[in-house]
């Protein structure tokens, strides 16, 4: 049975090759166990200062803007990145993030030259996009969420846009689970996601078949929260209407979450 990690890669990495892309830079990895068991010790800590993520945003660090001309000027394709970054000083928590992003970054050069080689074989009046963004979400001081989106344009004009949701303890920059957020009743947690999601698909006249057979940990392996949502990224084959981006009032949800 695939890993939650291999899942969400699987759901990215089909996105990106629709448009020729190698898949790597919105995939997820693991933290090594060691550094995990470092992190916990940390959390148990009373005295963990918190940071203000928003203000130590670095809004400039890790960014592509780039394109490609004709041999007569023209734009033929453009790639866009931005990954969020912080300036993290000793805080270990916001160090452990900068590594998760600056990680995938780091494939990212490689990715655009394929994508730029791929726009020169397919030439066409459309500009090939690619555009890597993400928003820093409002949300409690004890994590931090990061919506993350990658939209593209190809030869034929169309489009796609997909989504990372993710939630990091801003205690220790581990990613957290659903089960690690409401960590007080995940089970009726999970009852309420279910409910909440069959209703989502009445109100859009859906079938709930879609995620009737999936298994919970499936169901919200890529997910996301801020004040007042929870976001939910699929594949856009897996819901009937083809979105890639469902989000839920939260306020139900919130009786269940643990300290974190």
């Amino acid at each position: 049975m695939r890993t939650s990690k291999q899942r969400i890669a699987a759901l990215l990495a089909m996105a990106m090759l629709s448009s020729g892309l190698s898949g790597c830079a919105l995939l997820h990895f693991d933290d090594p166990a060691e550094i995990k068991a470092q992190e916990e010790e940390i959390a148990k800590q009373q005295n963990v200062e918190l940071p203000d993520a928003k203000a130590l945003l670095n809004t400039e660090k890790l960014v592509i803007d780039e394109q490609l001309l004709d041999d007569a000027g023209k734009e033929i394709a453009r790639y866009q990145a931005r990954f969020p970054y912080f300036e993290a000083g000793d805080n270990a928590a916001l160090q452990n993030i900068n590594a998760h992003y600056e990680s995938e970054f780091g494939h990212l050069q490689s990715d655009k030259e394929r994508f730029f080689q791929l726009a020169r074989e397919k030439s066409s009046d459309t500009v090939h996009t690619s555009v890597f963004d993400y928003e820093l979400l409002r949300g409690s001081d004890s994590y931090i969420a990061i919506l993350r989106s990658f939209e593209s344009v190809d030869s034929l004009g169309g489009s796609g846009k997909f989504y990372a949701c993710e939630l990091f303890s801003a205690a220790t920059g581990l990613r957290l689970k659903f089960t690690d957020i409401f960590s007080g009743d995940s089970k009726k947690a999970m009852e309420t996601l279910r409910s909440d999601l069959a209703e989502w698909c009445a109100d859009h006249e859906y079938d709930t078949a879609w995620f009737d057979g999936m298994t919970d940990e499936l169901l919200c392996e890529n997910f996301t929260i801020d004040a007042d949502t929870l976001y939910l990224g699929f594949d856009r084959n897996t819901l009937p209407g083809g979105e890639t981006l469902i989000e839920l009032v939260l306020d139900p949800y919130t009786a269940f979450m643990g300290s974190n």
